[in-house]
């Protein structure tokens, strides 16, 4: 409800601002009119004409810090009920009761002081959660670990370039029978932890925005896009990994699906087959076997049953030719 009030509230203002003019007018012309009616309703049109001042009032109110302060939005709507109330309180005991003045006074005090520290402590530490980061942000640029692991990373699997499957499989569960007699080269071994070590910086990240620790706005700005990208390089890294336990790299498809349009490669294909826009497997097949020290028996098969199959044809062919040449099959008298 709130936020469809926010997407209106320029029209709920413009028509607040047509229905106070008119009240006011219509108020006008009654007393210069002096015009006789119930006893009742010059008060139910005051009434009337208030609530609707004290609604104008409360919405502009809210709308100008909104803009002003977005870092309040949470609370803005009790922040809006408080000034509507104030409004409708201050009306009732300066037309009904008139010694409440003083209470009215300090209630009055105190809720603007109120609401004007609490404003003060939530644009406060939005501004000490945008400088923590910021420091995050800009560590990425300074630390030489991150960088390094990022360099092995983007060495391997850089532009379209995905990490297999089969290695992502053995970095997951290196003890493996089959895997056995593996020799996965140094360069690969850094690039899949480099790799695993941006993931784990994202995983924090998330985390830190779920904390409301850090800045969202700011690091959506700075690492949506190559976010993306690189949930598609480490498909298969997060798939093995849900597999296990959907904990894990829970919170970086969280932030896939909040910066993308509820969009997630690993939630959408954690059941069916990759997608084909994944890109190239880097390294190729017959590399990433020799590295796992896996043998490739997918083509002998179908010699031996070629080999097979023509035997028996050339059986048969012999057959038929016996029946035809009885004489030549023939022992010699």
């Amino acid at each position: 409800m709130y936020r469809w009030i926010k997407s209106k509230t320029k029209t709920l203002l413009g028509v607040l601002v047509g229905i106070l003019i008119s009240l006011i007018v219509t108020r006008i012309l009654l007393n210069v009119n002096a015009v006789q009616t119930a006893s009742w309703f010059y008060a139910v049109f005051d009434a009337g004409l208030m609530i609707t001042f004290a609604t104008f009032t409360a919405l502009y109110s809210v709308y100008k810090i909104s803009n002003k302060f977005p870092d309040t939005n949470p609370l803005l709507p009790l922040f809006g009920v408080i000034v509507w109330v104030l409004f409708l309180l201050a009306y009732y005991v300066l037309r009904y009761n008139n010694t409440y003045q003083t209470a009215l006074s300090i209630i009055v005090a105190g809720s603007i002081a109120g609401m004007g520290w609490w404003i003060q402590f939530i644009t406060s530490a939005a501004s000490d959660r945008r400088k923590h980061t910021l420091n995050v942000v800009l560590s990425t640029r300074t630390c030489t670990e991150y960088q390094t692991h990022l360099r092995n990373f983007t060495h391997l699997w850089r532009g379209n370039r995905h990490a297999p499957k089969e290695l992502c499989v053995w970095r997951d569960d290196p003890d493996h029978p089959k895997f056995k007699d593996a020799k996965v080269p140094d360069e690969v071994v850094n690039g899949i932890n480099g790799l695993v070590y941006i993931l784990n910086f994202f995983e924090f990240l998330a985390q830190g925005i779920k904390a409301n620790d850090l800045d969202e706005k700011l690091l959506r700005e700075c690492f949506c896009g190559f976010l993306e990208g690189l949930e598609r390089r480490a498909f298969f890294i997060l798939l093995e990994a849900q597999k296990r336990d959907e904990r894990y790299f829970e919170g970086i498809i969280f932030l896939c699906k909040r910066w993308n349009n509820e969009k997630s490669l690993v939630e959408k294909h954690r059941h069916s087959a990759p997608p084909a826009d994944i890109g190239i497997c880097h390294p190729s097949q017959a590399e990433i076997m020799k590295m796992l020290g896996i043998k490739d028996v997918t083509n002998s098969k179908p010699k031996k049953r070629r080999r097979r199959r023509s035997a028996i044809v050339q059986q048969a062919e012999a057959a038929n030719v016996a029946e035809l040449n009885p004489t030549q099959s023939a022992a010699p008298q």
